[in-house]
């Protein structure tokens, strides 16, 4: 699912801009210092996944923050506020909110996940595999998901050293370079409208751990015009991310939670192929 209001499709869904999927082997680790001078290595760098921060900070609270403006014929705006809270063995609790009364509220603690959209009750399941690291990995990887839009165009204009939670790390500067957008891969063809990318202006930061590369902070506003329908639109985004040490992950009160029989996903897909309710 990767068209929504910050991708141009035709309604926004509930996550402005979808996060990159990683890929099997993908890095660990980046090169701050190379990054503070290398497009290439900064957008590396913001793909790491949330093993590799969770790895540098040990225990942390994620925060996001969001804000996806179109300008068309029918303006569309859109606010998404994420918090990850980790612990140091991985639990977590994730919640995420959007201006337009969708939500996720999932909680990894005892071998189980407590899910439940913005309202009503968790419902208690065992996480599918690679589903805890997926989720983490969403959350973190919003900010590559954003930069990759104008990924071609983004350039690094030094880095300056600092502090962020409680780390040595590098804030890099944000600017815009030259380029010109590249053709979508047929294995993406959602992801056409990329091609008629054209960059207004890429402003902010984005703070690096010196140690690991993993994004600590940022700040990044963006501007771009692509096509959509035939029709030119403006569109403008806005993401400041926040990392803090420490956090502590609980289970969800009793009475909060539903437990819900376990199927296998091939069999539930199997049914919902033929139509077969249960």
């Amino acid at each position: 699912m990767t068209t929504s209001l910050a991708c141009g499709g035709k309604r926004a869904k509930p996550r402005a801009v979808r996060a990159p999927v990683l890929p099997a082997a993908a890095p660990t680790s980046a090169d701050a210092t190379r990054a503070g001078k290398d497009a290439g290595e900064l957008l590396r760098a913001t793909h790491l996944p949330s093993a590799t921060l969770l790895g540098a900070v040990g225990a942390h609270k994620l925060t996001l923050k969001s804000h996806v403006a179109i300008t068309a014929e029918q303006p569309e705006t859109l606010d998404e506020d994420t918090t990850l809270e980790v612990a140091g063995d991985g639990q977590f609790h994730l919640l995420h909110l959007n201006s337009r009364d969708y939500g996720q509220d999932v909680v990894l603690t005892g071998g189980n996940l407590f899910v439940r959209p913005r309202y009503g009750k968790y419902v208690r399941r065992p996480p599918e595999p690679g589903e805890p690291e997926r989720l983490r990995d969403e959350a973190l990887g919003t900010l590559a998901a954003y930069l990759d839009v104008v990924g071609f165009a983004l350039e690094a204009k030094g880095g300056e050293a600092t502090t962020a939670a409680g780390r040595p790390a590098l804030k890099v500067a944000l600017g815009q370079g030259a380029g010109k957008a590249p053709a979508a891969s047929d294995d993406f063809p959602e992801r056409k409208w990329r091609e008629t990318v054209v960059p207004v202006s890429i402003e902010g930061s984005v703070t690096l751990d010196q140690a690991t590369g993993v994004p600590l902070a940022a700040d990044v506003h963006l501007r771009y015009k692509h096509t959509r329908e035939g029709q030119t639109v403006e569109t403008a985004l806005a993401l400041t991310l926040a990392v803090e040490a420490g956090a502590t992950v609980a289970a969800p009160a009793e009475g909060t939670w539903v437990d819900v029989p376990v199927r296998e996903r091939p069999v539930l897909e199997r049914d919902q192929l033929l139509g077969i309710e249960r």
